[in-house]
């Protein structure tokens, strides 16, 4: 997804978003080779609790303070300047650049040095061993941030010249970079090997941000860095910037509250969480991912000049949300452990640790419905200029996060399952509430009507949720002992019979959804 960039009709818009798409897919693929590796080279040891606790930290303070600001409001207000002239683009980029990793700068700084202090804030009840390793990692790893906001920033420039395909595959070479190191060793199990994993990290954010560097310096864009930080230029983003940033804590924020709970379940559930949240991530992600390549360039064009279109779209959007994301929640609960073994099960990933990870699984599938619902309100509402409701709505999702995390942790004990259900709880909340406050735009955002449609979805789930779960014990029974080919047949037969009873009923409602949107269409 692209902001601020208007595309033109034709064959080459299309040739680029496929691209674009095509780069995505294999950044995801890669990661979740990383990830893979990551889990077979450090199991549940120590040093992959230390790993998962400092390589979020300092992404996640970048997500959730600067990512927003680059892409909601950097890449608008230069495109607008760039209209003007290139020089007051020019200008500008140079300004923001400049106070962008002048500001990492010192944060980074100040990370590093209090490394080992902000990891006993962080995740406060691991084990010191753990922390203390965690804490000399993250000292390496905080200068990524600085590298990442160069990275977007310079993303944001080169996509707002009509170059898409590069900033949407410069992410694989960071994969690309932990993946070599990573299979060049057969097990991590020394403080030396995680620490040059943490260089191997940060490098390769180096690498993205000179990578990106090359086109613009040769197309003669590349911001200028300087000291004299014109204020006046940055005035203009700071109306909406706050709305924006604090618009995009949900994500970055439920990924740190969950480190936060975890450590203090135990060492070993940090990390099994983390090896959970990756798959949820990436399963969520795509699909939010081909929604919203889909329909932002529709939004962006009709917010301002076609009501009814705009609606329409929206409507579509919603109940496209829930058409894709629902049979793959089901997919995914379902066939959590078997998934959890495909993956992972090799070297020092165990039997155990598996057990531990998929009954986290479970429950983050759940909320896929619910994460993919918020993220595309939250860009429909982003097309209408409207930040405040999605600030607010996050807001309460992380407030549900420390809530139920307190009840579920803390008081109760729950272990990593009452991380993964505050996870799902802070997804739903965020959801509803985002629904309920969206509801009082209806007539801006959908009718009754077309909120109608969009539950269809919900009531079709139904018939293949109760199926399988009368038929998962039965197949698993006749498939015998775990193993990767039985794992990956009952993954198969479970993705089939769903999917087949889930897009048959659907097909059966197609005319009463056709009938909905008739009488929503007369109602608009």
């Amino acid at each position: 997804m692209v902001l601020g960039v208007e595309m033109t009709e034709g064959k080459r818009p299309a040739l680029t978003i496929i691209a674009m798409t095509i780069a995505a897919l294999l950044s995801k693929v890669l990661g979740l080779i990383r990830q893979m590796l990551i889990a077979s080279s450090l199991g549940g040891s120590i040093y992959a609790t230390a790993f998962s606790v400092a390589s979020k930290l300092p992404l996640a303070i970048y997500d959730m303070f600067f990512a927003a600001a680059i892409v909601s409001c950097f890449i608008p207000f230069y495109n607008r300047k760039k209209n003007e002239s290139l020089a007051q683009a020019s200008r500008f980029s140079s300004v923001f650049f400049s106070f962008a990793l002048i500001v990492t700068l010192v944060v980074s700084i100040i990370g590093s040095v209090f490394s080992r202090f902000i990891i006993g804030i962080y995740a406060p009840s691991i084990t010191n061993e753990a922390a203390d390793i965690a804490g000399r990692m993250l000292s390496i790893m905080f200068p990524s941030m600085l590298f990442a906001a160069g990275t977007f920033t310079l993303a944001g420039i080169l996509q707002s010249h009509d170059s898409f395909i590069l900033p949407s595959a410069v992410s694989c070479i960071s994969n690309a970079a932990l993946i070599i190191y990573l299979l060049t060793q057969n097990k991590i199990d020394s403080e030396n090997q995680v620490v040059v994993l943490s260089v191997v990290y940060t490098v390769s954010w180096i690498i993205q941000f000179i990578t990106l560097c090359i086109p613009l310096i040769k197309k003669h864009l590349m911001p200028k860095p300087t000291f004299r930080i014109e204020l006046k230029l940055l005035s203009e983003l700071k109306t909406m910037v706050w709305l924006v940033m604090i618009s995009s804590w949900m994500t970055p924020a439920a990924s740190l509250l969950s480190t936060f709970f975890s450590s203090f379940v135990s060492d070993v559930t940090v990390a099994a969480f983390d090896y959970s949240l990756s798959i949820f991530t990436i399963a969520s992600g795509l699909t939010t991912f081909g929604i919203l390549n889909y329909i932002f360039p529709k939004l962006s064009s009709s917010a301002d000049t076609d009501e009814s279109a705009f609606r329409n779209t929206s409507s579509k959007s919603m109940q496209w949300s829930l058409i894709l994301s629902l049979p793959i929640a089901i997919i995914l609960y379902f066939c959590s452990q078997e998934i959890i073994e495909i993956l992972y099960m090799r070297g020092s990933f165990d039997n155990e640790l598996a057990l531990i990870c998929s009954s986290a699984l479970k429950l983050l599938a759940i909320s896929i419905p619910a994460f993919v619902y918020k993220e595309t309100m939250v860009k429909i509402l982003f097309s209408k200029k409207d930040a405040k409701l999605p600030a607010i709505t996050a807001g309460i999702g992380v407030f549900a996060f420390i809530l139920s995390g307190l009840v579920t942790n803390i008081f109760n004990k729950m272990g990593i399952e009452g991380v993964a259900l505050s996870f799902c709880i802070s997804q739903y909340a965020c959801a509803i509430s985002l629904f309920l406050l969206t509801l009082r735009q209806k007539s801006v955002l959908f009718s009754e009507k077309t909120f109608s449609q969009s539950l269809i979805p919900l009531a079709v789930s139904v018939v293949p949720i109760v199926t399988v779960a009368l038929l998962n014990e039965i197949i698993t029974d006749a498939l015998g002992e775990r193993a990767l080919l039985t794992n990956i047949v009952h993954c198969v037969i479970l993705s089939a019979i769903i999917l087949c009873l889930y897009i048959g009923i659907l097909f059966l409602f197609r005319n009463r959804i056709k009938c909905l949107k008739k009488e929503a269409d007369t109602v608009e």
